[in-house]
Parts: C-alpha cells; structure tokens; sequence
C-alpha cells in the first residue's frame, strides 16, 4: 500500500527531472553551438529561451516520465491495480495542467490568428512567447504594428541563429508573420504558421519520421485544445490510458531491456495508428458520409478500446509480478 500512496510524490519528481533534463538540452542545442552570441545574453533571451523550452519539451517529458514510472510499476507495484488508476490520475491532471498553462503563456500562431494586420494586432499582445514553424518572436513592447525589444529565434537549417533587435513592425503576407526590423542590423523575417513544436534533429531518417509523427500528435492536441475542448480532454484521455496499459509489453518476458524495447516500439506504433487514423481514414470517411461528430471521436474510441485490451491483457492474462518471475525463470 505504501508504495502506491507514493506514486503522484514519485510522478512529479520524476516530471519534473525530465524536463529540466529536457529543457537544458533544448537549450544548449539552441544557443550551445552559437558561442559568438554569449556577449549579448541577456534577461530577455533568458524570458524567451525558458519558456520556449517548456512548450518543446512538456509532452515528451510527459511520455518519458510515463516510461521511468511503468518500470518502477513493474518492481513495486504496491496494489498494482490501484496503482495504474494512481498513474494514470496524476498523468491527466498534470498534463491538463501544465497544458493549459503553457496555452495560455505560450501562444501558438495558426493561419486563422494571422490572416490580418488587424488579427494579428488584436491577437499577438507583447510579453508572449510566438512559435512558428521556422522559429520564434518574442517582443516587449507594442504599439499597433510597432514592436520593440525584439528577440528573434531562426530555426532555419542553413542559417540558424538567435538575434537581438530594437525595434522594427509586424505585418502579414499570404498568411505568414513578416517582421521588419530597425537600426544598423536590420533585417527581414517571414514566419511561417506552425504545424507542431520544432524538432530536436534534422535528418532524413527513421528519427526524422518518428519526430514527424509525434509533431503530429502535438499539432492533433493543439488544434484540438483550441477549437474543440471537450474532444481534447476525451482525446489525451484515451491517449494517455493506452500509453499507459501498453506496460504490459513490459511483462512479457523475464529479459528487462527487451521489454522496455518492445514498449518504446508499441508506443510509436501508436502514435503511427493515429496518425493514420487521423490523417488518412478520417478524411476518406468525411468524403463519403460528410462532417459527423462521431468521426471526430472515431480516433478516441479506438485508442480507447485498443487501451482497454492492453489493460484486460496485462491484469487479466498475464501473472502478477512475483508469480511472473518465478514462471519466467523457469
């Protein structure tokens, strides 16, 4: 009993590890390699980088956290079915949270919030931190197009930097955020709407494919999040009940590091599933049979069902902890 009072003690500060790990690597892959610009470091870079940090890293921390914590499920499962409702409670209520909060601090631009000089003015406000899909704006002071204090993050792959300006205006180009800067320096940027967070590696990989699907998922929950709310909460529901009931990938032998392979890979199955589900049979269905609201919960159905079988598999077929080891080490 005592092992399963501890796990939302436990949750947070394994989350919490993880995304400070996760934050000081964003970081460092962000500036690290600009030594050039240390000298000009300052408060703001400081309110920029952090922020931008979080919002990267939140989700995947989320997810790992998730890993560290069905290992420990695994050793000291306390009373183990009241411990994955346990979990599986702190999960929701900390992602909710944390989601929410970096929603509401961190803005996301989207087509629709940029399709105007007038939209963006009303809905861009200083102090905010802006992620596009090539980079990130953050300013201090506004007065109408007119910005001031301007730190500029340029994600581009040929020429990535991050840049100090004083002043320069905003406006809009076939639906992209341009930005005019000021001064000695002054330069030109054209931020293109977002589709997801930007990714930790540039490559044409297995990696670069498993980054895009999970930049899917981000922009599935943020679209989600901002136009339909309830089906958001149904929807990182079920998402995360099935991350979490896939721990039973994790009992299925008596070998440890195989275990946790195979549940990393059941895991980007998911997200796989999904995103297939969402990008490829939902559009097809609407084509036939038109807009529906249960097309729109289709993908939290069946993440729902696909969790309720892993869980069925692991606490109904498979043996306990204890039992299980004496029978795999037969």
């Amino acid at each position: 009993m005592k092992d399963t009072i501890l796990f939302p003690v436990i949750y947070v500060i394994v989350f919490v590890s993880v995304l400070l790990v996760l934050c000081v690597f964003n970081i460092i892959h962000t500036v690290g390699v600009r030594a050039s610009l240390l000298p000009v470091f300052s408060r703001d870079f400081v309110s920029i980088l952090v922020p931008h940090a979080v919002s990267v890293m939140f989700l995947l921390a989320l997810f790992f956290t998730n890993f560290f914590i069905l290992i420990r499920l695994q050793r000291k499962p306390g009373i183990r079915f009241l411990s994955f409702i346990v979990i599986t409670a702190c999960c929701f209520i900390l992602f909710l949270c944390g989601y929410s909060y970096i929603q509401s601090n961190v803005t996301q631009a989207s087509p629709a919030a940029a399709a105007t000089p007038a939209e963006l003015a009303e809905s861009q406000p200083a102090r905010k931190l802006y992620n596009f899909r090539n980079g990130a704006l953050y300013f201090e002071v506004r007065q109408g197009n007119r910005v001031q204090n301007i730190v500029v993050v340029n994600n581009s792959p040929a020429t990535p930097d991050i840049t100090r300006y004083t002043a320069g205006s905003l406006s809009v180009s076939r639906g992209s955020v341009v930005l005019n800067t000021e001064g000695p320096s002054a330069d030109h940027f054209d931020f293109q709407p977002s589709e997801g967070t930007s990714s930790l590696f540039l490559a044409d990989s297995v990696i670069a494919g498993l980054i895009s699907n999970y930049q899917k998922l981000e922009s599935i929950l943020g679209q989600l999040y901002l136009t339909r709310r309830a089906e958001f909460y149904l929807f990182s529901l079920s998402l995360f009940f099935v991350i979490l009931a896939a721990g039973f990938f994790m009992r299925l032998s008596r070998w440890a590091l195989f275990n946790a392979f195979f549940y990393l890979f059941a895991v980007m199955l998911i997200f796989l599933f999904n995103n297939f589900i969402m990008y490829t049979v939902i559009p097809e269905l609407k084509k036939i049979i038109g807009q529906s609201i249960i097309l729109s919960i289709i993908p939290s159905i069946v993440l729902l069902i696909l969790g309720v079988t892993f869980f069925l598999l692991d606490f109904l077929l498979l043996p306990q902890p204890g039992y299980g080891r004496k029978r795999f080490s037969v």
